[in-house]
C-alpha cells in the first residue's frame, strides 16, 4: 500500500553518535507499508473467521478491512459470475437447475480482548456499562435536520455490590451477550489500577470482541532475522509460516 507522495520525509536517529538524518523521497515517490494477514478458511462462528494482521506502521485493521472491501466491490462491479448463491426463492431454470443470485461479501475485523484489558478490568473499578442500538436516520420530529443516529440504556453498579463481583469480565460478557439481540454494541467504561485512569472500551455484544485496537490480542513473534521491512516485495514465507502456526 501507498501512502501520500505529499507525505513528510522520514528522519532518523543514531542510538550511539546522535546523529540523524532525513530519509529524502523523489517527487513521485511515496512511502510503501505492507503487511501479513493470514485468514482461516473454517468458521469458528456463522460468518466469522479468524484472522491475524501483522502490526505495521500505517495499517490499522480499519484501513485493511477498507481496503478488502474495496477490492470486494471491484470483484462484484466487474465480475457477474463471482459470489453466487442460490435464488432465496428456490426457482429453477429450464434445465431445472438452481437459479443464482449475486452477492456482495462484507469484511469487518474485530478483535479477541487481550489479558491486559480483562486483567485490568478485574482489577479495577467498574463505572458503567452502555447497551447501544444504532437507529435508523429518522428525522427529529419538528428539526429535520437532526437525525436519530443511536439509542442507548447506561448501567451503573450499584452501591456497594460491584466489590462483590471477583471477576467482572465472566460476569459481564454473559449479560451483555443476553442483550445482543436488541443491542449490538456495548461501551464499558472502568478505572484501571495500573494506568491510574479511566479507560473505555467498544465491543460487539453477540461475541465480546472489540471495536478498538488499543486492548485487541496480541502476539509478539521474536527471533525474526533480519528484521522485516515495512513493505516487502512478496510475501516472506518464514514469517507466513510462524503466524499460520498460531491460528
Amino acid at each position: 500500500m501507498n501512502s501520500d507522495v505529499s507525505a513528510p520525509d522520514v528522519r532518523f536517529s543514531d542510538e550511539l553518535t546522535g546523529q540523524s538524518r532525513m530519509g529524502g523521497k523523489a517527487q513521485t515517490e511515496s512511502r510503501d507499508f505492507g503487511a501479513h494477514l493470514v485468514i482461516s478458511k473454517t468458521a469458528n462462528l456463522p460468518g466469522r473467521y479468524l484472522a491475524l494482521l501483522e502490526k505495521n506502521t500505517g495499517l490499522s485493521r480499519g484501513l485493511v478491512s477498507r481496503l478488502l472491501r474495496a477490492s470486494l466491490k471491484n470483484l462484484y462491479n466487474n465480475n457477474n459470475n463471482t459470489f453466487l448463491q442460490p435464488h432465496p426463492n428456490g426457482a429453477r431454470d429450464m434445465n431445472g437447475n438452481p437459479k443464482t443470485i449475486q452477492y456482495r461479501p462484507m469484511v469487518s475485523f474485530y478483535g479477541y480482548p487481550s489479558n491486559t484489558f480483562i486483567n485490568q478490568l478485574n482489577g479495577g473499578r467498574l463505572l458503567e456499562v452502555t447497551l447501544i442500538h444504532s437507529e435508523q436516520q429518522t428525522p427529529m420530529s419538528g428539526a429535520p435536520w437532526l437525525e436519530a443516529e443511536e439509542s442507548t440504556i447506561r448501567f451503573k453498579p450499584a452501591v456497594g455490590m460491584a466489590q462483590q463481583v471477583t471477576n467482572v469480565w465472566n460476569s459481564l460478557l454473559p449479560r451483555i451477550q443476553a442483550n445482543a439481540g436488541k443491542y449490538e454494541n456495548a461501551r464499558v467504561k472502568f478505572h484501571s489500577n495500573e494506568t491510574e485512569k479511566s479507560e473505555t472500551v467498544m465491543l460487539a455484544s453477540r461475541t465480546g470482541t472489540l471495536l478498538d485496537d488499543r486492548f485487541v490480542k496480541t502476539k509478539l513473534l521474536t527471533g525474526i532475522t533480519p528484521p522485516l521491512p515495512e513493505c516487502l516485495d512478496g510475501i516472506n514465507v518464514n514469517f507466513a509460516n510462524r503466524m499460520i502456526g498460531l491460528m
